[in-house]
């Protein structure tokens, strides 16, 4: 996929530098860099993918949303607890 992003000057300029030095393409060095970026995030939750996450978060709406039985909702009895 292609996109368009404004890097700063300097930025770029070193990005290119280090790539000529590598024998890399800025592209390579770009990709590299986004999914070492992306790998510290799932170091931080192994077990969980992002739409793993979501699909979690979507169960847990449809939970807080649905009638328990005291015929009420979670967010009912939570702002229940909260007086």
């Amino acid at each position: 996929m292609k996109t368009t992003i404004d890097v700063p000057d300097p930025l770029l300029r070193q990005t290119k530098a280090h790539a000529a030095m590598k024998g890399l393409t800025v592209r390579e060095i770009v990709i590299h860099a986004m999914e070492n970026e992306l790998a510290k995030e799932n170091e931080l939750r192994p077990d969980r993918s992002a739409l793993s996450w979501m699909r979690e978060w979507e169960t847990l709406g449809k939970q807080i949303g649905r009638k328990w039985k005291t015929g009420k909702t979670a967010v009912e009895l939570v702002r229940e607890g909260r007086r």
